[in-house]
């Protein structure tokens, strides 16, 4: 994982830096816009997948955002039942933006 962040940028503006950034790794590194990753082809061409934090829920929670967020266990639902799900087939700008523990749906 690598967090980083840009004065007067938003996160859409983070989103395409971090974009750039793994593209020209890639050229530097000659590894191309796609590889093969345990039997699937993964893509870097731009722009990448994004999706806002309530939709991520929704597809792969049993519960809904507000509902582990009042639970505290926002973290956890993350950790276990969404973010295994936004590895594959290709990279994710994911738009899960989280400050003092609380999640930000764009």
């Amino acid at each position: 994982m690598l967090e980083w962040y840009g004065a007067g940028m938003n996160y859409m503006d983070l989103m395409s830096d971090c974009e750039q950034l793994v593209g020209f790794l890639c050229r530097e590194l000659e590894i191309g816009d796609s590889f093969q990753y345990q039997g699937n082809t993964i893509s870097l061409v731009p722009p990448w997948d994004r999706i806002s934090v309530g939709e991520a829920f929704q597809r792969h929670a049993s519960v809904g955002m507000a509902e582990a967020l009042a639970a505290d266990r926002f973290d956890e639902v993350m950790v276990t039942e969404i973010e295994p799900f936004l590895d594959l087939p290709g990279p994710h700008s994911s738009t899960i933006i989280r400050s003092a523990g609380r999640a930000f749906q764009a």
